[in-house]
């Protein structure tokens, strides 16, 4: 069976949101583990926050700037810094399973997460959980930009501001990017990843 050279970086991002880190006790907490469980792997763990943004946007800079909001950008970034130093980018809502190496997973070239979607009764994918090699990430950079091109140019989603993340930059733009490149969500990574699912984006006036 193929193996694939993944860095063994473990990356979770936080960018303020109306509160900083601190409000957020899961995501805090999570964090300590995910840095003990890094160091008892073996691995580098990576936490980006407002002030270590720079070094990873390069030329999409300004587009990433000028995104209209922050939830857009925590997901375009996530793709930047992946494709930049590659690795494992874990959202901060997940806790590890010690007992497991997640990095055994690497049998494809992507270890993608999911997530279950109540209306259709069955699992999808989704972009909380992404790992991948440096430059494999290109093409979804490429078609976030369009997407997003697309949807600023249409007035409805100036009202419908949550869908405008969700298929801009965020995970229906990721599910379609999947589709368009033939690629599953990793059944094994329940095992390893517990995701609590908090959906903090979904608060109120997050888009304000």
């Amino acid at each position: 069976m193929e193996s694939f050279n993944i860095p063994i970086n473990i990356i979770q991002i936080f960018l303020k949101v109306k509160k900083p880190i601190t409000e957020f006790p899961l995501f805090g907490a999570n964090k300590i583990l995910w840095t003990k469980y890094s160091e008892l792997k073996g691995y580098r763990y990576i936490f980006i926050g407002d002030d270590d943004v720079e070094q990873y946007l390069g030329e999409h800079k300004k587009f990433y700037y000028d995104l209209k909001y922050t939830w857009q950008r925590i997901d375009f970034l996530r793709y930047l810094v992946l494709n930049k130093i590659g690795g494992i980018y874990i959202d901060l809502d997940c806790e590890p399973n010690f007992d497991l190496d997640l990095f055994s997973l690497y049998q494809k070239k992507y270890i993608i997460g999911s997530w279950f979607n109540p209306k259709r009764q069955k699992y999808e994918v989704g972009n909380g959980i992404i790992g991948c090699c440096c430059g494999d990430l290109h093409s979804l950079i490429k078609y976030c930009i369009g997407e997003t091109e697309r949807i600023n140019s249409m007035e409805v989603y100036e009202v419908r501001k949550a869908r405008a993340m969700l298929n801009s930059t965020g995970v229906r733009a990721f599910k379609r990017w999947c589709k368009l490149e033939k690629i599953t969500y990793t059944p094994e990574l329940p095992d390893y990843v517990i995701d609590h699912c908090s959906a903090t984006w979904l608060g109120k006036n997050q888009f304000n």
